[in-house]
């Protein structure tokens, strides 16, 4: 249900601005699908007015990934955010099982409350 709401329908990746979803979203990727960590490529998001530093160091924190591995994209059209600390996705590289799967699940599990209604 997660990923139904904020996943990417085209490819295998997460977008959230609270850390809590992008918290959840990873150990469900590698307790749930055994995903290693090494196939997650996070990028962040970040507005005018932001501290790249604080930002990179909060997602790190966050995902228990590296600093070194994220993408810092600077939002280019000098808008303000009402999140602190930028936005993150995270991609799965080489995903288009996984999301298959997902999908998969999110079939299975509207059909299943439809038909328990």
């Amino acid at each position: 249900m997660l990923y139904w709401a904020e996943g990417s329908k085209k490819s295998c990746d997460f977008v959230n601005s609270d850390g809590r979803m992008i918290n959840l979203c990873i150990n469900i990727l590698v307790k749930v699908f055994n995903i290693s960590r090494d196939r997650l490529t996070p990028t962040i998001r970040i507005f005018s007015g932001m501290d790249r530093r604080v930002c990179l160091n909060y997602w790190s924190k966050i995902t228990g990934l590296p600093k070194s591995r994220f993408f810092v994209r600077m939002n280019d059209g000098g808008m303000k955010s009402r999140t602190k600390h930028g936005m993150c996705r995270i991609m799965i590289r080489k995903g288009s099982n996984i999301l298959k799967l997902v999908n998969s699940l999110i079939d299975q599990s509207y059909a299943d409350l439809i038909d328990s209604l």
